[in-house]
């Protein structure tokens, strides 16, 4: 019995798993809108908090995007942010054509919150479309052209691309990256073939300066942290869509431990139980819990080996780990554009395996408390989140 149920569970995985690479490549093959003349001006707001990674290159990358049209770079620090003050500063004169404000913004806390900051941003924002993107990304050359082409068709309310971890100087940061990379092309792309996003990734995303108004902008998101998720609902109900693009980014997060790692799934995770599943329709539960089966099956059919450790079993677990390591290889090289070094390789049976266990816990037992560079929030359901002194 548990023989037949770990072959059953393993072709089910594999199934899953080639029907996805064969979507994700269908939808890099699709034709890009037309090209506008002249491409719209574009305000890029950024704002930057203490501790991001290698903001100095993500700075740079942004400087350097090959852009058909203007380019307003919006950067907002903390005032009591010195040291990203003056990476900012220092970027600026070393750019002197290209048009940087440096922002700064001070409040009750030292720390203000993503949207306080991308207020100021868009307060200072004079062109048609508006970008956001976080501090620790690293865009392409052709990030923007991609996401703005995807934009400009009617009934499009906002766009954002797919993240690429690139970071392995430590575990935490390895599992981080290869957790990215082994699941993010393989959840965000299917979805787009049966229903458009019910969300957007906040990494990195655009819309139009005359739909962000009349949304309302970020009013009333304060004391909330899913701006792009209020976005993406905001815009859904003015009928308009939000759209994955196949414009890449890189993301860099350095973690000096597993624990630290461990720590940043759990703020995904306590996101989406607490503000994300609750505003999910029944159907878009059952689409979702479908498309993310393939997630949990390793760590089953592991388990189905433990308890029956015979040639069945174990050949079921050694086929599973064959089908998962040649197409996280395929997609990787393929469509991501970055291959992990070899040594990350020994980690992602940990990503198969273990992290689905952690993955279940924080979205169903865990308490609703995260930590985000230095800060403890408690995130309340809805989005609400409040400060907790360390």
């Amino acid at each position: 019995m548990i023989a037949a149920l770990s072959l059953i569970l393993t072709t089910l995985y594999t199934l899953l798993r080639l029907a996805k690479v064969v979507l994700i490549a269908d939808f890099f093959k699709r034709s890009l809108p037309p090209i506008p003349k002249p491409y719209p001006d574009v305000s890029l707001i950024q704002p930057i908090t203490r501790g991001a990674t290698n903001l100095e290159v993500n700075l740079i990358a942004r400087l350097l995007l090959e852009y058909p049209g203007n380019i307003q770079h919006l950067w907002i620090c903390d005032q009591a942010d010195t040291e990203s003050q003056q990476v900012c500063e220092r970027l600026r004169i070393k750019f002197p054509d290209a048009n940087v404000t440096v922002l700064l913004i001070s409040g009750k806390a030292e720390i203000a919150s993503k949207i306080d900051k991308m207020q100021v941003g868009v307060e200072n924002a004079h062109s048609e479309i508006y970008g956001f993107v976080d501090d620790d990304i690293e865009v392409l050359p052709d990030t923007l052209t991609v996401l703005v082409r995807c934009l400009l068709p009617d009934k499009v309310g906002a766009v954002f691309g797919l993240p690429c971890g690139v970071t392995w100087d430590t575990l935490g940061s390895s599992l981080n990256s290869l957790f990215v990379n082994s699941h993010a092309p393989m959840s965000y792309v299917p979805v787009t073939y049966f229903t458009d996003p019910f969300t957007i990734t906040g990494h990195l995303y655009a819309l139009r300066r005359t739909h962000f108004v009349q949304i309302g902008g970020l009013d009333n998101l304060e004391s909330y942290l899913h701006d792009d998720h209020s976005i993406a609902v905001r815009l859904r109900d003015l009928g308009m869509r939000c759209i994955q693009t196949p414009a890449r980014y890189r993301v860099h997060n350095h973690f000096d431990s597993i624990r630290d790692y461990l720590y940043q799934l759990k703020r995904w995770f306590v996101f989406t139980r607490q503000f994300l599943i609750p505003d999910l329709s029944p159907v878009q539960t059952l689409l979702t819990s479908t498309l993310s089966a393939d997630v949990f099956l390793p760590t089953i059919v592991l388990l189905l080996f433990v308890l029956a450790p015979q040639w069945t079993t174990a050949l079921s677990l050694l086929f599973l780990c064959f089908v998962f390591l040649i197409l996280f290889y395929w997609v990787s090289s393929r469509y991501l554009g970055h291959v992990p070094p070899m040594r990350a390789w020994i980690l992602l049976p940990v990503v198969m395996f273990v992290v689905p266990l952690f993955i279940v816990y924080f979205l169903t037992l865990s308490d609703n408390q995260v930590r985000w560079r230095g800060q403890q929030l408690r995130v309340k359901r809805g989005g609400e989140f409040e400060v907790i002194k360390l």
